[in-house]
């Protein structure tokens, strides 16, 4: 459904806030929904092998229409990106750890509690076992399968930095 809303929204003058508006009141309003479609959208921008400056502004703005702050819209940024291997051509490893917070949607000064509470709740949320029992279409499926494996990796390179 809130495919179809961005469809409609794509060939048409009407402001996104319009479109940002129903696809909150689709979903609800969850937040880590309102991530996924960010994430999507930036799939969408990056379809054609570059992310223009452009695209970035007009993704950025529906993450704050669709009520995510910049907190959020980097950790979905970091997120496709590590999805994607984009290392930013041959990116230290402290870029790879920063990335590495920014997926899990925490600061790294965060204390080792909330960086395992981070990564538990994304677990929850996107782990394949749980999503299979509530009979969500495979798209969902194999996006999810996606996002819980650049968590994962993400958790990684923190455990391994902070000796956990």
């Amino acid at each position: 459904m809130a495919s179809k809303v961005f469809n409609e929204a794509r060939h048409s003058d009407t402001p996104t806030a319009e479109y940002t508006q129903q696809v909150r009141m689709l979903l609800g309003g969850n937040p880590s929904r309102m991530s996924d479609i960010v994430t999507l959208l930036l799939a969408i921008a990056h379809a054609d092998g570059h992310f223009h400056q452009a695209e970035e502004v007009l993704v950025r703005r529906i993450s704050l229409e669709l009520g995510l702050d910049d907190r959020h819209f980097q950790s979905c940024k970091a997120t496709f990106e590590a999805g994607r291997g984009r290392s930013g051509g041959g990116a230290s490893s402290q870029t790879s750890i920063s990335r590495a917070y920014k997926v899990l949607g925490v600061e790294p000064t965060a204390t080792d509690a909330e960086v395992k509470s981070a990564y538990r709740n994304l677990a929850k949320e996107y782990h394949p076992d749980v999503l299979q029992s509530k009979g969500l279409p495979s798209d969902f499926m194999e996006f999810a399968k996606q996002k819980m494996a650049t968590v994962n990796d993400a958790w990684s390179v923190v455990k391994q930095n902070r000796g956990l």
